[in-house]
């Protein structure tokens, strides 16, 4: 059997591991990829050698009134055609839909996102809008048909370059974007190749200026994806590598980021953190963590990392035991956690302390009551969460029940 990236596999035997086991396949982005201090310097060399000449910048309120904003307009000067600020958290379809017009009226042949996932997705939405023309986006979005995650194939999209402000969304490197629409509350994916940015450019001064609680956030998001790839059910070698390197790169640089946030060499570490734990989990896929992260931002238009740090620990207890002896003593290392003397369970449950214990230390809410979810919604949360696109990589058989018992320890 062959695992395709994006595809739910069958049954895997917990704790097997993929390796020898079963066939699967590994994708790289098409994203060029220009890191490092000073990298952002390079955009009008980027945008000439394909003969752009008009790029609207799109971002939100908060960058465009603060320094990232000011150093690409001073960077890129006349080749920005306009900028769209209008990007909401959670990147809403109605935003999306005024992007697209000011495309159209500013005669952009490019976009240039400025800003975290949400201002990243919302361009690529916007890309997606001006290719489909008269074609509904809802044609284009991810849906279960006879048991498999479908979409139709997306036109060829204009130019996205992006330039991540944050440290986590991965969005620079993957081919989803989601979008909430606003008046179902629930949030449409889409999943295409056409949907990668075709260049990303990760400087760290861009990041600079994140505040603790965003840049906490951010790097839980990272930490979340490396995490669920590695116990995900489609894991595979390359993808665990890669989640490894992810994992260890932010829990060494995530606090240094949150408490001194002039420090580029952790800024640095973050955002390459960040992009590897996207390509990673584009390959393996993740779970239940993600899941309700999907059910919860649609319904309270939460960010991810919040429903993330609350909601990691106890599935790690969780799946955590499933990793395998191998895989889980790399996890320990990542995790600075001795194994000597130690069982297979007792390794797991240092690992989930450890990550508590990192959590602890950033600026996070801990229950999901401090960040607005309603006890009375808990079991609609629990019925969306079963039917998400990432609950088809859970590594054990996982109920609803369990899924509600787990959001009410949660609350």
């Amino acid at each position: 059997m062959i695992i395709r990236p994006g595809e739910p596999m069958g049954e895997l035997e917990p704790g097997a591991g993929p390796a020898g086991r079963q066939a699967f396949e590994n994708v790289f982005p098409r994203t060029r990829m220009i890191a490092g201090p000073e990298s952002a310097d390079r955009l009008p060399e980027v945008m000439a050698e394909r003969g752009l000449r008009r790029a609207l910048i799109v971002c939100g309120r908060t960058v465009a009134e603060g320094p990232q904003l000011r150093l690409i307009e001073r960077i890129a000067g006349d080749l920005i055609a306009g900028v769209f600020d209008q990007v909401r958290p959670q990147g809403g379809l109605s935003g999306a839909l005024d992007g697209a017009s000011a495309v159209q009226e500013t005669g952009a042949d490019c976009l240039i996102s400025v800003g975290g996932g949400s201002a990243i997705d919302s361009a690529k939405c916007i890309a997606l809008l001006r290719a489909c023309g008269d074609v509904p986006l809802e044609q284009f979005r991810v849906q279960e048909k006879d048991g498999r995650n479908i979409a139709s194939p997306v036109p060829a999209t204009m130019l996205h370059v992006a330039v991540p402000t944050t440290a986590g969304s991965s969005s620079e490197v993957m081919p989803w974007a989601g979008v909430r629409d606003e008046r179902t509350r629930q949030k449409m994916l889409f999943r295409d190749t056409q949907l990668v940015p075709e260049i990303a450019v990760l400087d760290p001064r861009l990041v600079e200026h994140t505040g603790p609680w965003l840049t906490a956030t951010s790097g839980v998001t990272s930490l979340a994806r490396s995490i669920e790839t590695l116990y995900s059910r489609a894991r595979q070698p390359i993808a665990e590598a890669l989640a490894l390197s992810s994992l260890r790169l932010m829990l060494r640089s995530l606090p240094t980021a949150v408490q001194r946030g002039d420090d580029l060499s952790a800024r640095a570490d973050t955002q390459m953190a960040a992009s590897l734990s996207g390509i990673a989990a584009e390959n393996s896929m993740v779970s239940l963590v993600h899941a309700i992260g999907h059910s919860v931002g649609g319904r309270l238009a939460l960010q991810h990392g919040v429903s993330h740090a609350i909601l990691l620990p106890p599935v790690a207890a969780l799946y955590f035991p499933t990793l395998g002896s191998d895989l889980l003593a790399q996890v320990c290392a990542a995790f600075g956690v001795g194994v000597a003397g130690l069982d297979d369970v007792e390794r797991a449950q240092a690992c989930v302390q450890a990550l508590r214990e990192v959590l602890a230390g950033l600026p996070l809410a801990t229950r999901l009551r401090e960040v607005g979810v309603p006890a009375d919604a808990i079991d609609d949360l629990a019925e969306q969460t079963v039917h998400d696109h990432m609950f088809g990589f859970v590594p054990l058989a996982t109920s609803k029940e369990q899924v509600r018992e787990l959001l009410a320890a949660c609350w």
